[in-house]
């Protein structure tokens, strides 16, 4: 009985108290105790507010703080480049003065998220500014935001956010698609005293950090391995001398020149060529790196148009019946017309 009488004494005196609460002064908590003379942490006034049915609910808070639905609007103006912390922006805000975890009490009531920044809409945003030729996307997101944040850092944000694209990072800011960029890769030489990236960089002109790169590899599928010295004149030369279809034409390169390279550098080679083979048949590895690459492609238009791109004119259906020899599925589950 003594305890529920007590428990009311402090109820009656805490709710006296907060209708006095002077909101621009100090810490909720910090004023609690200088006028109790108790010395509470935030976590114990917090239970006893609760216990007392002075916290407040979603349709209003005590004084010095607006309702929920007005807080809502107020956080979603924070700006994710802010040098302000949401809690400290909040307190500037509104001439307050409390702690987070303070904060974190009252935006749990109003169901907000601590956050406070919406994070991939800000970054989506900025990307359709990004100046290309400036700087790497890395140092140019931290002074536009203000953070100081890694290209890896940079990467796991914008994966999580599903901002990686075509559109922003690549197309419009090489005016190139993936073929045409398979096509610049196959001109990389072998003796070039630049790495492959910085080779990129430099054609494109544009300054992409390997990770930033890796970014881009990841929406165009690139043997970043590529290296030849190989010239167009001569692979166009010993083309003809390409009779056996069965054997994949990666390995009749290393055949002719003892230079090793993957299927998928092959095929960018003939891109970069423009040549195409002619075969009645394709070997398995080859039509099955041209699948892959078909497949990553956002926007690879019409299948068999691609794949003549690489193997002379063949019909739709019959890369149909080529896929079902190689992989034993059925042809309409291995394609479907992409658009």
């Amino acid at each position: 009985m003594q305890g529920v009488i007590k428990l009311l004494y402090t109820c009656t005196y805490l709710t006296a108290l907060v209708d006095t609460f002077p909101c621009d002064s100090l810490s909720f908590t910090a004023w609690l105790n200088d006028q109790t003379g108790w010395a509470y942490s935030t976590t114990t006034y917090f239970s006893l507010l609760d216990s007392c049915n002075i916290l407040g609910d979603s349709t209003g808070l005590w004084p010095c703080l607006p309702n929920c639905d007005s807080l809502h609007t107020l956080t979603a103006t924070y700006p994710c480049n802010s040098s302000l912390n949401l809690t400290a922006w909040l307190n500037d805000q509104l001439n307050l003065g409390y702690t987070p975890e303070e904060w974190a009490a009252f935006l749990a009531i109003c169901g907000i998220d601590t956050i406070g920044c919406d994070t991939c809409t800000y970054l989506s945003t900025l990307l359709q500014s990004f100046p290309c030729d400036s700087t790497s996307l890395t140092d140019w997101l931290n002074s536009q935001t203000g953070w100081n944040y890694s290209d890896t850092a940079y990467i796991l944000l914008l994966t999580d956010c599903n901002t990686i694209t075509d559109s922003v990072m690549w197309t419009t800011c090489t005016g190139l698609q993936c073929d045409s960029l398979l096509a610049l890769a196959g001109q990389f030489p072998c003796d070039s005293s630049q790495t492959f990236i910085a080779f990129l960089n430099e054609q494109l002109n544009v300054a992409f950090t390997e990770l930033e790169w890796e970014l881009i590899f990841d929406v165009c599928p690139v043997d970043t391995g590529l290296c030849t010295e190989l010239n167009c004149a001569w692979l166009a030369a010993i083309l003809p001398l390409y009779t056996d279809c069965s054997q994949p034409f990666s390995a009749f390169i290393q055949q002719e020149t003892n230079l090793a390279i993957s299927d998928s550098a092959a095929l960018a080679l003939l891109i970069s060529c423009g040549l195409s083979l002619d075969c009645d048949s394709i070997a398995c590895p080859m039509l099955d790196a041209a699948m892959e690459i078909y497949l990553a492609l956002p926007y690879p238009g019409q299948l068999d148009l691609f794949l003549n791109q690489f193997f002379g004119t063949h019909t739709l259906a019959e890369y149909r019946d080529m896929l079902q020899v190689c992989t034993g599925a059925q042809p309409n589950l291995v394609l479907c017309d992409r658009p």
